[in-house]
């Protein structure tokens, strides 16, 4: 995982509210895309964009 994991390993787990909202932040972070995926993405859209109008014509 991240940092947070990293340096979680020495802490006493969170009670309360804070275990819930820290289960929460884990939840958003696995299911997050990260930025060179996202970047490729766009990419091979814009790719496949100009193909096609290159094409058309």
């Amino acid at each position: 995982m991240g940092v947070r994991s990293t340096l979680r390993r020495n802490e006493r787990p969170p009670a309360g509210p804070l275990a819930d909202l820290d289960n929460h932040l884990d939840a958003v972070e696995r299911r997050r895309w990260p930025l060179p995926s996202s970047a490729a993405l766009v990419g091979v859209v814009g790719l496949v964009m100009t193909v096609r109008q290159a094409a058309a014509h």
